[in-house]
């Protein structure tokens, strides 16, 4: 019995920490594209394809992976989030965490 309770008790932290990292990728998404918005973007893979990999001085992020960003599937790497950022003119926290409330950068 025991045995069934401990595994009962790690689907559930499972199960949280899965839907808390789901959520905060979609939430994610939801900041990016009105972000996009407000700066006169349309949130759309090709666009945010355009503009993106004109500022990131890594190698390019196709489309196909700008657009799992948009679907709230994956957030971008710290070093993507600061060029997003400047982009956007906000900050890297709002777009990552929610924190700052789209401060603009000055």
């Amino acid at each position: 019995e025991l045995y069934d309770f401990t595994i009962k008790v790690a689907f559930y932290f499972l199960n949280v920490v899965t839907l808390h990292v789901m959520t905060e990728k979609l939430e994610f998404s939801k900041r990016l594209k009105e972000s996009m918005s407000k700066a006169g973007y349309q949130p759309r893979a090709v666009v945010l394809e355009r503009e993106f990999n004109s500022r990131y001085w890594g190698p390019p992020v196709t489309a196909q992976g700008l657009r799992r960003w948009l679907l709230g599937e994956v957030i971008p790497s710290q070093d993507k989030l600061v060029v997003l950022a400047e982009w956007l003119k906000v900050e890297p926290n709002f777009l990552r965490y929610g924190t700052g409330a789209g401060d603009k950068i000055a």
